[in-house]
């Protein structure tokens, strides 16, 4: 799919056409407005295609770059007392707090 796209000018009837096809009922000025925004994207589109991909330089992913990540340690935690410690109300070891549904 090759084709040169230039200067993009939609009628009125494509424009029609093309909300038609997407079951959309458009009014006389949503078919201007949509008119000129399909057309501008088309004519990006023709931008695009002047693009000579042949050209470039092919790139892949550096693959000297690593994750860097910290060794696994086990770290002292609270144990279930202190945790509980500072809590308004708990009941055999489990924190009691109000329900979020009622």
């Amino acid at each position: 799919m090759n084709k040169k796209v230039k200067n993009a000018k939609l009628s009125d009837s494509t424009v029609s056409h093309i909300g038609q096809l997407a079951s959309l009922r458009l009014s006389p000025s949503e078919v201007q407005r949509f008119k000129k925004q399909l057309s501008s994207v088309l004519d990006y589109v023709g931008q695009l295609q002047k693009v000579d991909i042949c050209s470039l330089a092919i790139s892949s992913p550096d693959t000297s770059q690593h994750n860097v990540v910290r060794e696994d340690k086990n770290l002292t935690s609270l144990t279930q007392p202190e945790s509980l410690a500072n809590s308004k109300k708990n009941h055999k070891g489990y924190l009691i707090t109000k329900p979020i549904f009622s």
